[in-house]
C-alpha cells in the first residue's frame, strides 16, 4: 500500500522521526550542556526543550539560530506515464555552531529519509553557504511521489 502524501503529512512524519532519534537528541543534549542557560532549560523541560527549540517544520535559513534542523516540503505537479501526478520535494536543512559534526548529523537525516521514503528519488546531501550565516549548513533534498 502506498502512503498518502501531502505537505503536512510529510513534514509531520519527518519531524516526528527526527525528534525521536536518540542520536540526534543526544548530539543536541551534549552540545547544550556547555551553556548554563541551555543546561537549565534541559533540566527543567527535558528533551521537549530540544524538540521545541532546535527542530522545526519550516524553513529556518534566514533565522539567527545557529543550531537547528528544519524541514520544508514543496508540492509540484509533474507528468508520468499515468498522466499528471503530484510530487513533493523535501528539503531538510541542518546547521550547527559546532560544525565539525554537521556531516554526521546530515548522514543520520539521510538515513531517516530513506527509512521513511525508500522509493524517494533525486536524493542529494549538499553543503550550503548563505551570506547571512556564520557557518555552513547541510541540505538534504529528495523527491517523493
Amino acid at each position: 500500500m502506498t502512503k498518502e502524501l501531502s505537505i503536512e503529512k510529510i513534514k509531520k512524519e519527518l519531524i516526528d522521526k527526527i525528534s525521536n532519534n536518540s542520536d540526534i537528541l543526544e548530539y543536541f543534549e551534549n552540545y547544550l550542556q556547555g551553556e548554563e542557560y541551555h543546561k537549565h532549560c534541559l533540566k527543567e523541560y527535558g528533551m521537549k526543550y530540544i524538540k521545541d527549540n532546535f527542530i522545526f517544520a519550516n524553513d529556518m535559513s534566514m533565522s539567527d539560530n545557529g543550531n537547528f534542523i528544519s524541514v520544508e516540503v514543496n508540492e509540484e505537479e509533474g507528468t508520468s506515464l499515468d498522466g499528471i501526478k503530484m510530487y513533493y520535494r523535501v528539503i531538510i536543512m541542518v546547521t550547527l555552531e559546532d560544525y565539525k559534526d554537521i556531516d554526521t548529523i546530515s548522514v543520520l537525516l539521510g538515513k531517516i529519509a530513506t527509512e521513511l521514503y525508500p522509493d524517494r528519488f533525486s536524493y542529494k546531501n549538499t553543503v550550503y553557504y548563505h551570506k547571512n550565516r556564520k557557518q555552513p549548513a547541510r541540505v538534504i533534498k529528495f523527491t517523493v511521489g
